[in-house]
């Protein structure tokens, strides 16, 4: 059995959103514990933020298209 909480982080698929990006995984690893939680990102620039930051997300996806 998994005992672990999932973080699902959407942010912008490129920087134009940067703020808002910053904040959201700035809050996110606030609370992360790699022993208690894993993450997905949805949105490129996350994943870019969340790698700067030495964390490695479960999955990452790109928004779609439209």
């Amino acid at each position: 059995m998994i005992n672990k909480e999932l973080m699902i982080l959407i942010t912008a698929e490129g920087s134009f959103s940067g703020d808002i990006d910053e904040r959201l995984i700035s809050e996110a690893l606030k609370h992360f514990k790699p022993e208690r939680n894993d993450i997905i990102v949805i949105g490129h620039h996350g994943l870019i933020l969340l790698q700067q930051r030495g964390v490695h997300p479960k999955r990452s996806f790109q928004l779609p298209k439209r």
